[in-house]
């Protein structure tokens, strides 16, 4: 009994608890651990599946993933292509109609076709360069790109351009070449949308009738730009008309007709007149920025600063998406521009930096240069001047203007007078010259006449009368000034500085507090009065100017270079290197400056300290005067 029941128990043993083949193998591994065994081989293998399986699952997941991820990609590309048919506004030029003589010719339809094509895209060349507003894409019909789409037999280009048709304003434009019997030949051009224009002439002139057709089909197709365009190509008289026959067109919206007045108020050369279509712009509509833009440079050209200033940061405060979509990729050219003029009139003398490309247009590199000459920074004002002769966006009489200005900012009062009769050379010459070839001069056209004059009285003569007084002869300078308006800011501040320097204090009151009242805002009236005072020994009435132009010009360098010259009249040495010290930190560059600076060191018996600061006066602009009278402090520190 004891016998069978232990082979019972060994028979039981081999029996599995279990039907699961891997927990079999495991079970039978422990009772046979040799390397090479079934139930390792088995759960080796199994493993390996296990991994297999797992990697399925994932690549599973990863590819369900990535068909979503291409769905959206796919919608998100079909909403983008559909968004840009719905804003297109191409002009799509299709092959000609033409005589089989002139097909031999090797004039064929889509040759015709391409001409046309031709002279509108220099055209549209021009406008992009001078025009704030964005110009339509011109398109020959037979430029495909060969990219199939399965299944449709469509290329990518020519789908493109049916969802423009679809849901976009393309315009689409055919033509005729039509031969006479008289020797002439007529060039028909239909659009869908402007219906049909000819133009006929000489057949051996067909080259001049394609550029007058072209011009016909800009004109109708882009109006604005057409007008930009004439202006920009001297042709005053016909800009001139354009803009007016847009203004007269009947059932004209508000908004459109302050994009009129607008466009006008930038083509009138007026400043007086372009100052008063551009306000019209504004009461139909605040919010064009363009109107804003002009009528900020015609009050600045006038000489009222206060109101250009009020226009400029009016424009600041405009919201971009209040703006015409085709004006969006010129708005930071117009916001650079206002911001620019808004730190020049107030005397916020930011650090100026020579990259981007709106300090391309020549309106921000002139305010850029002259913020720069009076912050006292010689070298990049010069740097600015050679980037404009660069790229060809700089007149003579601007750069003439910045030479005076850097000249002006170091006291040198012959160099800044040469300047002056460079820029005055320039502006006669340039008053002397056709607008266009065969057009009329400049001085023949009344409303040039009135911009000469308001520049000339707005900037030309004060910037002559300043150049006198610091060569030592204010007569001359009251007697410039003498026929300058009575509104012009500048200008009376000049009157003012004249009087000062020929010593007829009560003269100079008259004249400062004249322009206090002009532009209360502003600095330079206060800091004119200030120096006044200062010369006269009227040092408290001094302090009390100085401190009001600081309060409207805290970044002004000028302000606090007084304030020490103040505090060098009272003996007071410390409060006057202190307020070098704040003025250095606004016009680093400033060589006169550092001079002063280090003689009131030298005063306090600081030499060390005096002779750094005329040693580095020495790497700076100065005027001869000044360069002699280191040159005599520098050996004796």
């Amino acid at each position: 009994m004891a016998k069978g029941d232990a082979g019972e128990t060994q028979q039981s043993d081999k029996v599995p608890g279990t039907t699961d083949a891997v927990e079999i193998a495991m079970d039978e591994e422990r009772h046979d651990p040799a390397p090479d065994s079934p139930a390792r081989t088995l759960l080796i293998r199994q493993g390996r599946l296990l991994e297999l399986q797992i990697r399925r699952e994932r690549m599973l997941v990863w590819s369900q993933g990535l068909l979503m991820l291409v769905g959206v990609v796919a919608v998100l590309g079909a909403g983008v292509a559909l968004w840009r048919a719905s804003q297109d506004r191409s002009i799509i030029v299709q092959p000609f109609s033409v005589p089989e003589a002139y097909a031999a010719r090797g004039l064929t339809g889509e040759a015709a076709a391409l001409r046309l094509v031709s002279e509108m895209s220099a055209i549209r060349e021009v406008t992009n360069r001078t025009s704030f507003l964005a110009s339509n894409r011109i398109l020959d019909n037979s430029d495909a790109i060969s990219v199939q789409i399965a299944q449709t037999g469509l290329s990518v280009e020519e789908l493109s351009r049916l969802l423009g048709r679809w849901l976009g304003n393309q315009t689409l434009v055919n033509g005729q070449v039509v031969d006479g019997a008289d020797g002439k030949v007529t060039l028909v051009l239909r659009s869908s949308r402007h219906g049909v224009s000819t133009v006929t002439g000489p057949a051996d002139q067909l080259d001049s009738l394609f550029v007058k057709l072209a011009e016909t089909a800009f004109s109708r197709a882009e109006p604005t730009n057409w007008v930009q365009y004439l202006k920009n190509k001297g042709r005053y008289e016909e800009a001139l008309a354009s803009v007016k026959g847009l203004v007269e067109r009947p059932e004209t919206s508000d908004l459109e007709q302050a994009n009129n007045y607008s466009l006008w108020s930038n083509v009138d050369a007026n400043p007086q007149q372009t100052r008063r279509l551009a306000l019209r712009s504004l009461a139909l509509d605040p919010n064009v920025m363009t109107a804003e833009l002009n009528l900020f440079r015609a009050e600045a050209v006038l000489g009222h600063d206060e109101a250009s200033l009020a226009s400029a940061r009016r424009l600041l405060a405009l919201r971009d998406d209040a703006q015409n979509k085709r004006y969006h990729s010129s708005i930071g050219r117009m916001r650079s521009e206002a911001e620019s003029k808004v730190n020049l009139l107030t005397g916020d003398y930011r650090p100026i930096t020579l990259n981007g490309q709106e300090r391309n247009a020549p309106t921000r590199l002139l305010s850029d240069g002259q913020i720069s000459a009076r912050a006292h920074d010689a070298s990049l004002t010069r740097q600015l001047i050679q980037d404009g002769i660069d790229q060809n966006r700089i007149a003579p009489r601007q750069i003439a203007h910045l030479q005076a200005e850097i000249a002006l900012a170091r006291d040198d009062g012959p160099a800044a007078l040469a300047s002056v009769g460079v820029m005055e050379s320039a502006i006669e010459q340039r008053s002397r010259t056709p607008i266009r070839p065969d057009g009329p001069l400049r001085q023949d056209i009344s409303e040039y006449r009135a911009l000469d004059s308001a520049i000339r009285n707005s900037e030309g003569l004060p910037l002559k009368a300043r150049a006198l007084i610091a060569a030592g002869r204010p007569a001359e300078a009251r007697d410039v000034l003498a026929s300058t308006p009575l509104d012009a800011y500048q200008a009376v501040i000049a009157r003012g500085e004249a009087a000062s320097a020929l010593k007829d204090w009560a003269d100079a009151d008259r004249w400062f507090a004249r322009a206090k009242a002009l532009a209360p805002s502003l600095p330079w009236a206060h800091l004119a009065d200030g120096r006044s005072r200062l010369a006269r020994g009227d040092l408290a009435g001094a302090e009390a100017a100085l401190t009001v132009a600081q309060e409207r010009a805290p970044r002004l360098a000028e302000v606090r270079y007084e304030q020490g010259l103040l505090a060098l009249r009272r003996n007071d040495r410390s409060a006057a290197v202190r307020a070098f010290k704040a003025a250095a930190e606004r016009a680093p560059q400033w060589g006169r400056l550092h001079l002063v600076w280090g003689e009131a060191e030298a005063g306090r018996g600081r030499s060390d300290t005096a002779r750094d600061l005329w040693i580095k006066a020495l790497g700076m602009d100065l005027s001869p005067a000044d360069r002699a009278r280191l040159d005599r402090l520098l050996p004796s520190s």
